[in-house]
Parts: structure tokens; C-alpha cells; sequence
């Protein structure tokens, strides 16, 4: 099979075609050119798009990273040829997905021709694995599909036989026989069967439990009509007490009336009350008036203290009025003789001078010696001084000072006395009258609780004990009162209840029970309770035990048996099959991993110039670790250099490639920039070989770097994008 020309609308390929021709193409151009494009749409013509792949973080899913860049419907085509002759694909986007209508047809006749796996004779993952061969995913993990093919091939050359698949359906089919969950028929068998023997045990246990709530409820109906007569004679036996009861009830009440009328005339609480409020209010009164008399005889002694010190001040016996008055006479004396006379005469006698001195300037100088006479006269009597009185000495003998200061502060301190001695006195006056009302509250509680003594004490009774005499009457007087109210009470209380008649029930006294009526009818009540919830109890186990069927059970019980049995025999069945086929898929596997190993040693050999001969692959996953000889220590892929390591799964995907893709009509070898670790020697080795393997099928290389161009110049189709 090769391909012969694509169309494209395609991620940034916009109606653009690309000739091919057969054997080795090489295809190059700088980045962003299309390369990767190109060959990510020969993939989805021969499978498609998947249309369920979700963008995620760092993923973009085909669908959407190859819608056309121009804005139109995805499109593509492809001719090329096959063993049925050349035929064309198309490729167009339709409801149900991007690239989802295809038309395969064959050019000559028109007849629908195969498409994807049926074309290309792998499936999309293995084709991946093997002849779609990317730097960006050139190491390759195992999966089902590639493993499927490759151990069918090994053990029968037909991919529609596997070992695998079989083991698959085995086990499917044990899992509908037995499956997490208790979903698989033999748990539900174990389930079922588990279920109809408790359904037996629980019938039987129900029969019993039946049996033993029948023969509670009758002993439970012998007890209540036991307890019936009982609370029967209790009855009667409490009608007769009650009679009993109320006659006693009246004689207890008409004594009780009795001594109340006995004592009806003793004290009161509230007289009690009274007299003791009396008698401390007395004491309380007479130790006041104690207590007055002493203050009034302190202020007593403050008067006469105040009086005396009166009668040793010079304004002794005034009032405040006369003191005042004089003091203020005494001082207007003082200050009168203590005033100068005016010197008239002496003006006058300067007057005359002056008068004589101007007649001497206008008559006569000789008129200036009575002028100058005159002046002097009238200088010395101005001069003269003032004669004092004997005011001050009066005062010194009245006051004992003629300083007025001092006369205005003894006045001062004779008032204050006065004051002091006033108000002395007025708390005195005051101090007495409260004694007197005092002295006659004492008087008038005196007499009444010679009024209570009178009432209440009797003949030979001290007085002195008088308080506790009237306690104890009032105690006697209270107690007939509460023991009548008590009396009269119960007799209403028994009177209440209605007449009592005698029973016509007969009993023996052994009969008479020690419960009240009260007490056997709770009991009564709380056993006709428990017998009806053991009725109700019985109808319900009644209920379920009607339509169960012993005999049905038995019979299920045992075909489910031999049912399970069978389950489980064929369950092991399985088990053994699924041993015995795994033990044969790895035989499978051990004859056939050396040939993988095998043919990727020579190549990888091939492509390292000899410096490692051996390849090992380690599992499923194709973890694989290399060496250089037999007898040297094998290194895993993870110790060599990213570009060993390229070269290492390039040379495993092309035994890959060989072993498990049909060599007939085989489909393109896609390989797009796998040689970018590569140096420039094993490049050229790698070119070479793929140059041999181009005359058995076509082989198409992308690359950004021109080197394989130039390399393979003349000796394959060379593309320049």
C-alpha cells in the first residue's frame, strides 16, 4: 500500500495538496511549516478523530487543535493504492463529529472499499505503536491491543485467536457466576438459599413463640379475674372502714367543738402580739427616759458652765441688743473727744494780715507791722495743739482696753456666749417636754398591760411570769381552734363520698388483700394492657405465619442446593481452564518475547555501531535494559542518553513493526522528526536502513533539519514544505 496524493483543510493546512511517491519520502521544512500536520492527518484518514477527548490542563484534544485555521469545514482526501486496486478516501465533519463522514471507494469500479483497521490490517493503537513513529512520543508503554496481537500471532498466526481474549471471557463468565457486590448468580444462590433457611428457622421459632404467648395470655386472664375479686373485697372492706371511719370522724368533731367553746375566751395571737409590742414598747420608753434625763442634766450643767462665764465679761447681764447699743455709744464718745476743734481764730487773724498787707501796698507802708502781727497770731493759734479728754481712761476701767479692736471682739465672743447659752437652753426645754411624753407613754402601757393581767391572769398566777402564761393560752386556744377545723374537715371530706350500704359479698378474712382498691385497680389496668398488646401480638405473629408452607420451603431448599452446586462446580471449572490456558500463554510468551528481543538487538546494534549487542525486554510495558555482551551487566534504559534511548525505541518499534503489522500490502511508515537526538553517524544509519526497507513499503519522513534531505539526496522523493 502507498499513498499517492492528499488533500487537506486540515489545522493551518488550507486546501493544500502533497504528492508521494513510493518507496522512502522525505519530507522537510522549517518550523510551523505543517510537517506535524501533514502526518497527524494521514492518521485521522486512515481512523479518524476521536470526538469524546476533553480538553485538560497541558492537553488539547484533535477535534480542536486541527479545526481548519481559515475558518471552514475540516476536509480531507487521500488516494493511494492497495492490493484491491487504487481507491480514494474522504473525509468530511458531520453532526456527530469533526472528520466523522468518510466515503472509501475504489476508483475503477466505484464499490465501497475498506477503511480504517480493515485497510490498514492493525488497529489505531497498534498502527501507533508501530508504524506511526513520533520524536514527541517515540517511546512506547504496552497496551491491550498491541499485546493481544502480538501473543495471537505467536500462537496461531491468527489475530482473531488470543489466548488473552479467551482467559477474558472465562473470567467474564465467572464473574457473572460470582462478582463483587453479590451481584454473580452464586451469591445470590448462597443469598437466596441463606434467606429460605432463616425464613424456616424464624417459622419454627414463630410456632413456638406462639405456643408460649397463648399460655402467658391465659395465665395473664387467670391473674386479672384473680385480682378482680380481689380489688372486690377490697372494696367492700373500705366501704365498712368508711362507716367505721365517719362515726369516729363525728365523735372526734363534736369534742373537738367542745373544748373550743372551752376555750374561746383565752387570748389571741394577735392579743399576744399586742401585749409583747406593749411591754417593749414600755421598756423601750423607760430606757429613754433614762437616757433623757441624763442629757437634760449634761445640758443643765453646760447652762450654768455658759452662765458663769457670762458673768465674768463687762457686758454682763445685757442682752445682745444692750451690748451692741453700748459698745456703740462708748466708741462714738472715743471718737468724738479724740476730734480737733477748728481754729477759726487763727484764720482769722491771717485774714486781718492779709487785709493789712495790701492797705500797706495801696496806703501805707507803716500798716505792714499789724499785718505782720496779725500773721503771726494767726500762725500760732493753728499751731496749738489739741487738748484731749477722759474718754480713753473711762474705757480702760469699763473694758479693760481703749483699743477697738479689742472692745469689738469681747463684744463679739459675749454674743456668741449668748447664743451658745440660748441654744443650750432650748435643748434643754426640748430634752425635758420629750421626757415628759415619754414619761407618758410609760404610764399608758403600763396600764394596759395591767388591763391584759387583769383579763387573762388567774387567781394564784404570778404576774412576773405573765407573758409565758398568756403563750401557753394562746397555744391551747390554737390548737382546739386547728384540732376542730381538722375534725370538721375530715367529717366533710368522709361526708363527700356519699353513703355507704353493706356488701351482699361474702369472703373469709385469709381473703381480704393488703393492697388498697386504688393500688389493685392499677394493677388491673396495667394486666389488661399487657394482655391486650399479647393479643395483638398473637394476631400478628398469626398473620405471618399463615402462608408459609413447610413442605414448599423443603423443596426449594433443595433445588436451590443442587443449583448452587452446579454453580460452583462450574465456577472451578473455569478456574482450572483459566490456569491452564495462562500456563500456556506464558510458554506462548517465552518463545516468543526472543524474537522481539532478538530482532531489536540487531537493529539497535546496527544503529549503534556495535556498541551494544544485546536487548532485554523486561515486561509487558517494554521496560528494557541493554548490554554489551553476554557476559557484561545489563544497564536500564534510563542510564543512557536521551539519544540511546531514542535509538533504543526506534529500533524496537521497528521490530515491532515487522513482527506484528502485515509485511503484505503493508501499510506507510510514518516518521516525523524521530532522528532529532540522533547524531549525524547513527542518523545515517538509521536512513540506510529505512532506504532497504522502502523497496517492501512505502516509508514517509518528516523532519525540521535538512540533513536527511541532503543525506538521501538522489536516492529518495524529496518534499520541501
Amino acid at each position: 500500500m502507498w499513498i499517492k496524493k492528499l488533500y487537506a483543510t486540515f489545522g493551518k493546512l488550507d486546501n493544500e495538496t502533497l504528492s508521494l511517491g513510493q518507496g522512502l519520502n522525505v519530507i522537510y521544512g522549517k518550523n510551523e511549516s505543517g510537517k506535524s500536520t501533514w502526518s497527524s492527518f494521514i492518521r485521522a484518514m486512515f481512523y479518524g478523530i476521536a470526538t469524546r477527548e476533553q480538553r485538560k490542563e497541558g492537553f488539547l484534544p484533535d477535534k480542536e487543535k486541527f479545526l481548519p485555521w481559515n475558518g471552514n469545514p475540516m476536509y480531507g482526501k487521500m488516494e493511494l493504492s492497495e492490493k484491491g486496486g487504487d481507491m480514494t478516501i474522504e473525509r468530511t465533519s458531520a453532526r456527530t463529529g469533526v472528520f466523522s463522514k468518510v466515503s472509501s471507494r475504489y476508483d475503477e469500479t466505484g464499490k465501497d472499499a475498506p477503511i480504517g483497521e480493515e485497510l490498514v490490517g492493525v488497529s489505531k493503537s497498534v498502527y501507533e505503536k508501530t508504524a506511526f513513529i513520533r520524536q514527541s512520543a517515540i517511546g512506547i508503554t504496552g497496551d491491550a491491543e498491541t499485546e493481544k496481537r502480538i501473543l495471537s500471532i505467536a500462537s496461531s498466526g491468527d489475530e482473531t485467536v488470543s489466548a488473552g481474549e479467551v482467559i477474558n471471557r472465562l473470567k467474564k463468565r465467572q464473574r457473572t457466576l460470582r462478582s463483587v457486590g453479590k451481584n454473580g448468580e452464586i451469591p445470590k444462590l448462597e443469598d437466596r438459599l441463606s434467606e429460605l433457611l432463616q425464613e424456616i428457622s424464624s417459622a419454627a421459632t414463630l410456632k413456638e413463640e406462639l405456643a408460649a404467648r397463648a399460655e402467658s395470655l391465659e395465665a395473664l386472664k387467670a391473674t386479672e379475674k384473680k385480682l378482680s375479686r380481689s380489688l372486690l373485697i377490697a372494696k367492700a372492706e373500705e366501704e365498712k372502714n368508711k362507716r367505721s371511719y365517719i362515726a369516729s370522724a363525728n365523735e372526734a368533731f363534736a369534742e373537738a367543738s367542745k373544748k373550743l367553746l372551752e376555750v374561746s375566751e383565752y387570748p389571741t395571737r394577735r392579743e399576744l402580739e399586742m401585749f409583747t409590742e406593749k411591754k417593749n414598747e414600755l421598756s423601750r420608753a423607760r430606757l429613754e427616759v433614762e437616757q433623757g434625763e441624763k442629757i437634760a442634766d449634761f445640758l443643765r450643767d453646760e447652762v450654768e458652765k455658759c452662765k458663769t462665764e457670762l458673768s465674768s465679761s463687762p457686758f454682763s447681764g445685757m442682752s445682745e441688743i444692750d451690748a451692741r447699743f453700748a459698745v456703740t455709744r462708748d466708741m462714738e464718745a472715743l471718737s468724738a473727744s479724740k476730734k480737733k476743734k477748728p481754729p477759726i481764730l487763727g484764720f482769722i487773724f491771717l485774714g486781718v494780715a492779709a487785709l493789712a498787707l495790701v492797705l500797706g501796698i495801696v496806703v501805707n507802708y507803716l500798716i505792714f507791722i499789724p499785718s505782720a502781727i496779725a500773721a503771726v497770731v494767726g500762725i500760732v493759734l493753728l499751731l496749738k495743739p489739741k487738748k484731749e479728754n477722759g474718754k480713753g481712761e473711762e474705757l480702760i476701767r469699763k473694758y479693760g482696753t481703749d483699743d477697738v479692736s479689742a472692745i469689738n471682739s469681747a463684744l463679739s465672743g459675749y454674743i456668741a456666749k449668748l447664743a451658745e447659752v440660748k441654744e443650750a437652753e432650748e435643748k434643754l426645754r426640748a430634752q425635758v417636754d420629750g421626757n415628759a411624753g415619754k414619761i407618758a407613754i410609760c404610764e399608758h402601757c403600763a396600764m394596759d398591760m395591767e388591763k391584759f393581767t387583769a383579763r387573762f391572769l388567774q387567781n394564784g398566777e404570778s404576774s412576773g411570769d405573765f407573758e409565758n402564761h398568756l403563750r401557753r393560752l394562746v397555744a391551747i386556744r390554737e390548737e382546739a381552734y386547728a384540732a376542730e377545723a381538722a375534725a370538721r374537715a375530715k367529717v366533710e371530706a368522709l361526708s363527700a363520698t356519699g353513703e355507704t350500704a353493706a356488701t351482699s359479698l361474702e369472703y373469709d378474712e385469709s381473703e381480704i388483700p393488703r393492697a388498697s382498691a386504688a393500688e389493685l385497680e392499677g394493677e388491673i389496668s396495667e394486666l389488661r394492657d399487657e394482655i391486650k398488646r399479647f393479643e395483638i401480638s398473637i394476631a400478628t405473629l398469626s398473620a405471618k405465619s399463615e402462608g408459609f408452607s413447610d413442605a414448599a420451603a423443603d423443596a426449594e431448599c433443595e433445588a436451590l442446593s443442587a443449583r448452587l452446586d452446579a454453580a460452583n462446580f462450574e465456577y472451578d471449572a473455569l478456574s482450572l481452564a483459566i490456569d491452564t490456558i495462562d500456563e500456556a500463554e506464558v510458554e506462548l510468551k517465552s518463545r516468543f518475547s526472543p524474537e522481539i528481543e532478538k530482532r531489536t538487538s540487531e537493529i539497535f546494534k546496527y544503529l549503534c555501531g556495535g556498541n551494544f549487542e544485546l536487548v532485554r525486554i523486561e515486561n509487558s510495558d517494554f521496560e528494557m535494559q541493554v548490554s554489551k555482551g553476554a557476559a557484561s551487566a545489563p544497564r536500564e534504559a534510563l542510564s543512557l542518553s536521551q539519544g540511546t534511548v531514542d535509538e533504543l525505541y526506534f529500533a524496537l518499534r521497528l521490530a515491532l513493526f515487522e513482527t506484528i503489522v502485515p509485511s503484505e500490502d503493508a501499510p506507510p511508515l510514518v516518521i516525523d522528526d524521530a532522528f532529532v537526538n540522533f547524531d549525524d553517524e547513527r542518523m545515517k544509519r538509521a536512513l540506510d536502513l529505512l532506504l532497504e526497507k522502502a523497496g517492501e513499503r512505502q516509508i514517509i519522513i518528516l523532519s525540521c533539519h535538512t540533513r536527511e534531505a541532503e543525506y538521501l539526496k538522489g536516492k529518495a522523493n524529496i518534499i520541501e514544505l
